[in-house]
């Protein structure tokens, strides 16, 4: 193996561990925190609470699609004799099949999204009825 390499592979992994403690952070709030923020912080602030979980879905989605791309890349460098053999025989129809595999994955991570943001609404909803 030679320096660039190596250099690739410690890049790859540096990538992926600094997904995974990106993806910790959000991680941390909690829905009762965001219960006390819509029923006891500024004013009531349903909608700052509502943002924040949002944002919540935001971040587990998009950590999960960087730990995935990180974790590809590591494989590829790591593992290159593996991912060798040939999909297909142009480099056009290549770039093509990739890019609609990745647009499928984006499709797909923003429904769950989507799906996710509504999950963390709901709860926040039921936690604060009648307390609003």
């Amino acid at each position: 193996m030679n320096l660039a390499t190596s250099l690739d592979i410690i890049a790859s992994c540096l990538g992926l561990f600094s997904a995974v403690f990106f993806s910790i952070g959000i991680l941390h709030f909690k829905s009762g925190r965001a219960e006390e923020v819509a029923t006891k912080m500024w004013g009531r602030g349903l909608a700052a609470a509502e943002d924040m979980l949002s944002q919540k879905a935001d971040f587990i989605v998009g950590s999960f699609l960087l730990v995935l791309s990180f974790s590809v890349q590591f494989a590829l460098k790591a593992f290159p004799s593996i991912f060798e053999q040939s999909v297909v025989e142009n480099q056009i129809q290549g770039v093509a099949i990739s890019v609609a595999i990745a647009t499928a994955i984006a499709i797909a991570s923003r429904i769950a999204n989507h799906h996710l943001g509504k999950v963390f609404l709901r709860q926040l909803q039921e936690s604060t009825a009648g307390k609003l």
